[in-house]
């Protein structure tokens, strides 16, 4: 059978390495073993442009030799392909790119199937986004935020892949925080230089990048620094107002407008104020940015405060002057008064020498001024006879003098004027002295009358205002007090008469007339007054009747009576007739009322009323009177009947129930007796409803009393061991009970009878049995039998009956200490029973849960139920203290609870804790980074307490560590081809220990094969050292250096070609380089061999010879001196 041979070639025209090659599809029997598809193309590398080429052996018969080849890509894309071998020796291609992710393309070339994948449209721009991602970073490195802004918004463009959209996202908040910093520092310095303007634009412009950055990627510190620049544009703004506000006030305090200045001056206070607790606030956030800001505004505060200060001085100043010119002009206007006003507020308000000295010089001349105009009036009021006026007028002048001495401002001046003044007033006022007593008494009495009487005239005219307004009672008062004031002025008159009666005779004579006229004109408003008043108070009984508020009617009516007249006397018994009538009839109806309810002493009150109304309305209301008092026979008897019911129930009370029947039974019979007036005719007024229900209530009250009486029978009985005629009193009292508490009490009675029947019959039949009498003890166990089962059968349980039977112990008060101790015992020992059933109950629960699953469920009720035994074994200890032997087996059952609990609760947060580490795991393996999935599996690590767990975390860790090794081992390679040694050397040295935490052979492997690289490229940069100083050494050391050189290349070349064994793609390129430069060092060295032998050779002749001899070597040996030269 012959063989054809087919050559494949698979061109990675991407920028992304394919991390591995597998085939499928194909049929054994086409191939030859020897170079068969699965060994040539399985498991290949293929870097980022770079191709491999397999060679395939075919047998000529097979007809088309298809494979399918899949390609799997650093990026974890895939391709897969399927094309006929045989097309390179002439068959047909029948290419189909199945799975796609980039493009791809084949062709023919000399026998030779050509494969190329390249990248498509979406991922060119992808690839040039990241290098404007790239590009980027390097700009904001360099400072340049706009050109980097600009590569960020282009690459934000092209990019389609989400992680590429995130890190340009991210970048792109880094850089506007970056941009915003940046601006925010410069505005800092401009508002250190006090250009405020500029920096809050600088502020507000920095702010807009902070919150483009918050915007891009949340961040606390961003949100921050938006809240710096905020208060920052805040403070700068109030800054700024009050710096022009200040500048305002100053250009007003210039033009003299202080109040205006000072209004400017306190709201720039205000503004600068607001900005100090503004700039206060971001200290407390960040000193360094607010400290100097605080300082300066405070020190702009205390310039405003030392400005207001000298302005409102200013201001005071300004209105003294104002007030003096205002004095001087009112001098001039001889308003003395008000020029002195107008000084003394001056002198108040200014407190500079200059205007003081000249407010007391106006002040003195406008008190010698007064003074003398005071002394011109004394004078002509002299003359005009006021001789009283007048010598207040002087005292006045006198007084103004005086000031003007004491101001002290135009000295022995003043004093002499006021001295001459003096002798002049002195020498008047005793002119004044020497005038007769009589005539002045005289004129002390006439004025004195004549002012009483003009006063009682002016009260008089009041009094007649006050009647037309209808004020009687004012009026009243005010002709009285103008009555005082005519006697007060005719006793001043009489006394007058007695000295000159012509002078008081017309006088008194005036006013005799008029205190007639008074007197008059009171009785007549006095007969108005009570008429008046009359009419209201009939006014209001009237519709206090409408309203049937009857006692206000009545109060009404009794103070009408007092001001009545004879005639007024008739209207008001009518009246009152009538409101005795209504009110009579209210009683009755409200009584009717009461009767119904059942409140029969209520009713019989309002039936007394009622008649007491009738009798006093007069004889036309006799009938109303009759059926009252058959209305009040009746409640009587009602009454008694209600008296006799509570006593019964008071019997009942003291469990007395045959007294309590006897007075049930008369109650009963007084009820009936006040149904007999349905025969007088006059049913039609009263309702027999109240009566019927009052007797209902009797009858059941009767039937329950004989309930309770038949119970207390039963009681008696049992306490006498009568069980079968206790039973039988019951049953009677079941039919009477109709009352749900007389049934639970007949129903519990039973059970206790049932019970002691039950516990003597057991007793005597042990008895019995003890003695012997077999047949009498098996029928007192049948008897108990029998009273247990239908103990069983009633509806109460073993709690209630101690409830039952507590109740009764707590009755009886004269209980014994050892009765009370059994008491407190029963309690507690139910109590803590409750609680360990609650506590048990719970337990299971939890149990019931760990099923589901529900962990924290089942502690919380492990928790609960710990809770529930710790309570119950508190109360268990408790009750130790009195029956030790009753208890001591239940302590020592809660306490093996408690730990069985508190095991369960430590191992069911163990459970917790290890699912938490499993989820973790699980998260682990989700993440794409590997720095969190390392987070999660520390995390786990801490919480795992299982073997599996923790062993599946190991394993785990050991994966992620061995992947990121990988990953810092391939980045190194990609930048070592970069020529970035150093960034290279810097991940090959944290991929070597990330490899040393890999678990096992593959750990240790790949160990070693990261020293290999760094052994590697340690001797290669070594070498290359030793071959850059041979380059500046003379002849003889070079040779040294090279060949130092060329042992490091060697060196250097082992360790990669050991690593080609292992990894081919890490190192061939290694190899590759290494190769060359060590054919390079060696031509080097031979070079230098070749010149040392040469310059041997020639070392004994002439430069002349040595030229010939040189032209007589070989072309080889001249092309090496050559270039040895």
């Amino acid at each position: 059978m012959g063989i054809t041979s087919s050559t494949i070639k698979i061109v990675n025209d991407t920028s992304t390495d394919i991390v591995t090659t597998s085939v499928s599809g194909l049929d054994s029997f086409d191939f030859v073993k020897r170079n068969h598809p699965s060994n040539k193309l399985n498991g290949l590398s293929i870097n980022a442009k770079r191709s491999v080429e397999c060679i395939v052996d075919l047998y000529s018969p097979a007809s088309h030799c298809p494979v399918t080849v899949t390609l799997t890509f650093k990026d974890k894309s895939e391709d897969t392909f399927r094309i006929d071998l045989k097309y390179a020796v002439g068959c047909c291609a029948r290419f189909n790119h199945s799975q796609r992710s980039h493009k791809m393309a084949y062709r023919l070339d000399n026998k030779k199937i050509i494969v190329t994948i390249e990248n498509t449209a979406e991922q060119n721009k992808n690839e040039e986004a990241e290098e404007l991602l790239r590009k980027a970073r390097e700009a904001m490195r360099q400072r340049l935020y706009d050109r980097s802004l600009d590569h960020l918004n282009r690459a934000k463009n092209l990019a389609t892949r989400a992680d590429i959209f995130r890190n340009i996202r991210s970048e792109e908040s880094k850089v506007c925080s970056s941009y915003g910093d940046s601006i925010f520092a410069a505005g800092l310095t401009m508002e250190r230089a006090e250009n405020l303007q500029a920096a809050e634009g600088k502020f507000s412009k920095a702010m807009s990048f902070f919150q483009r950055s918050l915007k891009l990627v949340y961040s606390g510190e961003t949100q921050q620094k938006i809240h710096l620049s905020e208060l920052k544009i805040s403070g700068n703004r109030s800054v700024s107002e009050a710096m022009k506000l200040k500048d305002e006030a100053f250009e007003m305090v210039d033009n003299e407008e202080y109040g205006t200045a000072l209004n400017k001056y306190e709201v720039a206070l205000h503004k600068y104020k607001e900005a100090r607790r503004t700039y206060v606030e971001g200290s407390r956030l960040r000193e360094e940015y607010f400290s100097d800001s605080v300082k300066r505004v405070e020190q702009q505060i205390e310039e405003i405060d030392g400005a207001t200060t000298n302005t409102k001085e200013r201001k005071r100043n300004q209105e003294a002057t104002e007030l003096i010119i205002l004095a001087k002009t009112a001098t001039n206007e001889h308003r003395y008064y008000h020029s002195l006003e107008y000084l003394n507020r001056a002198k108040i308000l200014t407190n500079q020498s200059d205007a003081i000295k000249t407010i007391k010089n106006e002040e003195c001349q406008v008190y010698c001024l007064l003074g003398e105009t005071l002394f011109q009036e004394g004078m002509r009021l002299e003359n005009d006879g006021s001789s009283k006026r007048a010598q207040r007028k002087f005292d006045e002048a006198k007084s103004c003098f005086q000031q003007a001495v004491n101001l002290d401002i135009f000295g022995q001046e003043t004093e002499s004027l006021f001295h001459r003044t003096m002798s002049w007033v002195q020498g008047k006022v005793g002119l004044f002295q020497n005038k007769p007593q009589q005539n002045l008494h005289i004129s002390e009495l006439k004025i004195s009358g004549n002012n009483s009487f003009f006063q009682a005239a002016k009260l008089k005219n009041q009094a007649v205002d006050m009647i037309r307004t209808r004020n009687y009672q004012m009026a009243l008062n005010k002709y009285a007090a103008a009555l005082g004031k005519y006697q007060e002025a005719k006793k001043k008159f009489a006394e007058g008469a007695k000295y000159r009666k012509e002078y008081f005779s017309n006088s008194l004579t005036v006013i005799d007339a008029q205190i007639v006229q008074i007197t008059d004109a009171m009785e007549s408003t006095y007969e108005r007054k009570r008429s008046e008043e009359f009419e209201q108070l009939m006014g209001d009984a009237r519709e206090a009747k409408e309203q049937r508020k009857y006692d206000f009617a009545f109060k009404c009516l009794e103070r009408a009576r007092i001001l009545a007249n004879q005639a007024n006397t008739v209207e008001i018994n009518n009246e009152e007739s009538q409101v005795c009538n209504l009110y009579g009839e209210a009683l009755f109806k409200e009584g009717v009322s009461l009767e119904e309810e059942g409140h029969f002493e209520k009713a019989h009150t309002k039936f007394v009323e009622a008649k007491s109304m009738f009798q006093r309305a007069g004889e036309e209301f006799q009938r109303q009177l009759y059926l009252i008092e058959t209305m009040i026979d009746r409640n009587r008897s009602l009454t008694q009947a209600s008296k006799l019911k509570d006593e019964a129930l008071q019997l009942i009370k003291k469990e007395e129930y045959f007294l309590a029947l006897n007075k049930f039974d008369d109650a009963l019979n007084k009820h009936e007796e006040a149904r007999e007036v349905e025969n007088t005719g006059l049913c039609q007024h009263f309702s027999t409803k109240a009566i019927n229900k009052q007797i209902e209530q009797i009858t059941l009250a009767i039937e329950n009393t004989k309930s309770k009486a038949l119970i207390q029978k039963a009681k008696e009985a049992a306490k006498q061991h009568f069980f079968e005629f206790a039973l039988e009193n019951l049953d009677r009292a079941k039919a009477f009970a109709n009352q749900s508490e007389a049934i639970e009490c007949i129903k519990s009675e039973e059970r206790h009878v049932l019970n002691l029947c039950g516990n003597t019959m057991l007793e005597e039949g042990l008895l019995w049995e003890k003695e012997g009498h077999l047949e009498r003890a098996q029928d007192k166990f049948e008897k108990a039998k029998s009273s247990f089962q239908k103990v069983m059968a009633l509806d109460e349980n073993e709690r209630a009956l101690f409830t039952k039977v507590k109740s009764w112990f707590a009755q009886n008060i004269g209980l014994s200490n050892e009765i009370q101790q059994k008491l407190r015992l029963c309690e507690l020992k139910i109590s803590a029973n409750g609680i360990f059933a609650e506590a048990i109950e719970l337990k299971k629960s939890a149990v019931e849960m760990v099923k589901s699953e529900q962990y924290q469920m089942v502690v919380d009720k492990y928790n609960a139920a710990l809770t529930r035994f710790e309570e119950a074994k508190t109360q268990y200890v408790d009750c130790e203290h009195y029956k030790k032997e009753y208890f001591a087996d239940s302590v020592a059952i809660v306490n093996e609870q408690i730990q069985e609990t508190t095991h369960a609760i430590e191992n069911t947060v163990k459970t917790i804790q290890n699912e938490e580490a499993k989820k973790l795991v699980k998260q682990a393996k989700k993440q794409s980074s590997y720095q969190l999935a390392l987070e999660c599996l520390n995390r786990a690590k801490t919480l795992a307490n299982q073997t599996d767990t923790i062993d599946s975390i190991t394993n785990e860790e050991s994966r992620v560590y061995s992947l990121y090794g990988d990953t810092l081992f391939a980045e190194g390679v990609n930048l070592e081809k970069i020529m970035q040694s150093k960034e290279a050397q810097s991940k090959f040295d944290k991929a070597m220990t990330v490899f040393a935490l890999v678990q096992g052979k593959e750990g240790q492997d790949k160990l070693n094969l990261v020293k290999l690289k760094i052994n590697g490229n340690k001797n290669f940069n070594e070498g290359v050292e030793f071959e850059n100083e041979a380059a500046i050494l003379e002849k003889g050391r070079r040779k040294t250096a090279l060949n130092e050189a060329l042992g490091k290349y060697r060196e250097a070349r082992e360790d990669f070609v050991e690593g080609v064994g292992q990894r081919e793609e890490y190192f061939c390129e290694s190899v590759q380089v290494v190769d060359e430069r060590i054919e390079e060092v060696a031509v080097a060295v031979n070079d230098l061999n070749c010149v040392q032998k040469l310059q041997d050779k020639v070392s004994g002749l002439t430069i002349n010879n040595q030229t010939q001899e040189v032209v007589q070597f070989t072309g080889d040996q001249a092309v090496v001196i050559q270039r040895c030269i």
